[in-house]
């Protein structure tokens, strides 16, 4: 969804500018346009990615992929199909221009991940799921500004929390073993769940 999105904006970029050829520039100011209004650290720290990645690819001659070259875990090959739209798009595209795509994204893939990490160690558990990973994404300011940004949300992510007000107040009940202090506090919504129990033994 990222890849059609950035490649979207950069060919629209080189249309309104009249140019045939779709360059590294046109895939940098498309990232400063989604993130235009987002914390500039992160995209400043995103821009030194794609630089590093792209000195890298200069500056290595083996007869390697754009990948190796790049040092990076993502197919520029696979970007690239994105941005000539899977043949639909008649331009040109430069050699960098997949590699500066392709480095955007795993950055903001591993930061999704990396946030989704440390919400499953928070929380405690064993195995990654994609609620971690969503549940990481909302309570990080610039990942969630950037989800509504481009219309994206998980199929499977977490729910909109809500707990009914009168599940929140506290209650007292009445116990025969509580003789000495007959009140007793219950937690928020146990009552509740222990009258629904009943009501379906009487049913």
């Amino acid at each position: 969804h990222l890849s059609k999105y950035i490649s979207n904006m950069s060919f629209e970029l080189i249309v309104s500018n009249g140019k045939k050829t779709l360059s590294y520039e046109e895939v940098l100011n498309s990232l400063k346009i989604m993130l235009v209004d987002n914390d500039k650290e992160f995209l400043d720290k995103l821009l030194k990615e794609c630089d590093k990645a792209h000195q890298s690819f200069k500056v290595s001659d083996k007869n390697v992929s754009r990948q190796t070259k790049a040092g990076i875990i993502i197919a520029p090959s696979v970007a690239e199909k994105f941005l000539r739209n899977f043949n639909y798009n008649n331009v040109m595209i430069s050699s960098v221009a997949p590699v500066y795509l392709a480095t955007a994204l795993e950055f903001i893939l591993m930061t999704m991940l990396f946030n989704g990490v440390n919400e499953l160690e928070s929380n405690r558990h064993k195995r990654l799921t994609i609620k971690d990973i969503d549940k990481g994404i909302q309570t990080n300011q610039v990942l969630s500004k950037l989800m509504r940004k481009i219309n994206f949300t998980f199929v499977e992510g977490v729910c909109v929390e809500f707990i009914h007000p009168n599940l929140l107040m506290k209650s007292t009940h009445y116990t025969k073993k509580s003789k000495t202090n007959p009140k007793t506090k219950y937690k928020p919504g146990a009552l509740s769940l222990k009258s629904i129990k009943q009501s379906q033994k009487d049913g």
